[in-house]
């Protein structure tokens, strides 16, 4: 398992568990280093749509 993967793996963790702050924080990181990585975007999107943030 790639680096990617293994934050990814950490960030869906700490979302399923209501943990919002640090899965955005790894989802961000991952999307800084790889701006094309969908699956954090995806991630990334969910968790503001759960948190209420539409402006982003």
């Amino acid at each position: 398992m790639d680096e990617v993967q293994v934050q990814l793996k950490a960030a869906l963790a700490h979302h399923q568990a209501g943990e919002l702050d640090q899965a955005a924080t790894i989802y961000q990181h991952v999307l800084d280093t790889n701006a094309r990585q969908w699956e954090a975007r995806y991630y990334l999107g969910t968790l503001q749509l759960q948190r209420g943030d539409l402006d982003q």
